[in-house]
């Protein structure tokens, strides 16, 4: 699979090229009905860069925006990771991996979560569920959105999988 971003004014896009019948979502599911074994390409047009990336354990990739206030992004990070308690793994000082904490026990392995875990050095353990990427944190502990080189990592991180 490759990933090739087009980061322009207004609306940032984003194309997929699909190899070999693999699918891949960003936004919705996608499957290729490509028989042929030949590349694929969809474009995903967004309004804007998303705020968060949510991986599921289908390898669905979703864009996601979170609200401001730190009350209502918890509340919305534990829907979207569809859990009660959740924990986070900073892969980077930008990235941080949002987790199901009883994922292991609620949900199925998410292979590419832990393929890109594994990327940054986090080899002891396979991930389950949904996980949500985010930017850092700030100096006060605030979740910040990724940030477009951060996103633009994420993507080419994945592309290398």
């Amino acid at each position: 699979m490759s990933c090739e971003v087009f980061p322009g004014e207004k609306p940032f896009r984003l194309a997929l090229v699909l190899n070999m019948g693999y699918s891949c979502l960003v936004g919705r599911r996608w499957q290729s009905t490509n028989t042929e074994n030949t590349p694929t390409k969809t474009e995903l047009v967004m309004p804007r860069r998303p705020d968060a990336l949510l991986i599921t354990p289908e390898m669905d990739l979703v864009p996601i925006d979170l609200p401001a206030g730190s009350s209502a992004r918890l509340t919305v990070m534990r829907a979207v990771i569809r859990c009660e308690r959740v924990d986070v793994v900073a892969l980077t000082t930008r990235m941080d991996m949002w987790i199901d904490d009883e994922g292991v026990y609620n949900h199925p392995a998410n292979k590419l979560a832990t393929l890109l875990a594994r990327r940054f050095g986090f080899t002891f353990q396979t991930y389950h569920g949904p996980v949500l990427l985010t930017g850092g944190a700030d100096a006060d502990g605030n979740t910040l959105p990724l940030t477009k080189d951060g996103l633009l990592s994420l993507l080419t991180s994945l592309e290398d999988l």
